[in-house]
């Protein structure tokens, strides 16, 4: 379950990475290029993360994603900003100096922090909602709520292992 807005800016990040890939599989194919590459970064989503730095061809790419286009339904994890670039045989592969568990690790600490933010978020609403209609009663049950999911919060990103990626991991851009 996610709030209306939240599933807005999912299906919003899944089409927007969507075009990403398909303009990287179209401008490869126009200047004749073979391989790609899906570089590593911080909170990578579990879906690509297996085949980061790693040189890929046109087909496994499909084969990661489907073939991208509007129509093809769910080919991308909805919080993925993951991206496909062109390789050139020419090129060093970028490497992370993460090993692929911390790697791991660290997108579940995301996703764990996502979901946190999200559950805050509502109930910073409900909290709102109270004081409008003056259940302080209500308002101290939601602030100590607020509290633990602030702690939680606050626990996951102190196991990220960089100052970093320790802001990162609670900004969550919509």
């Amino acid at each position: 379950y996610v709030e209306l807005s939240t599933y807005n800016s999912m299906i919003y990040n899944t089409n927007l990475v969507r075009e990403g890939w398909n303009r990287a599989l179209n401008d490869a194919q126009l200047i004749g290029e073979k391989y790609f590459m899906i570089p590593y970064h911080p909170f990578s989503c579990e879906h690509c993360l297996p085949y980061q730095e790693k040189i890929l061809t046109r087909n496994e790419i499909i084969r990661i994603a489907g073939k991208a286009e509007e129509a093809e339904g769910d080919i991308l994890h909805p919080n993925c900003k993951c991206e496909i670039t062109i390789w050139k045989p020419t090129e060093p592969i970028p490497k992370s100096d993460l090993s692929y568990g911390e790697k791991e690790e660290i997108a579940i600490t995301r996703q764990k922090v996502n979901s946190l933010t999200l559950k805050k978020e509502r109930l910073l609403t409900d909290r709102k909602m109270q004081r409008l209609y003056g259940e302080q009663k209500e308002v101290d049950k939601l602030n100590q709520q607020i509290k633990k999911v602030n702690s939680k919060i606050k626990e996951l990103q102190n196991t990220m292992p960089t100052e970093a990626l320790r802001k990162q991991v609670v900004a969550i851009n919509r």
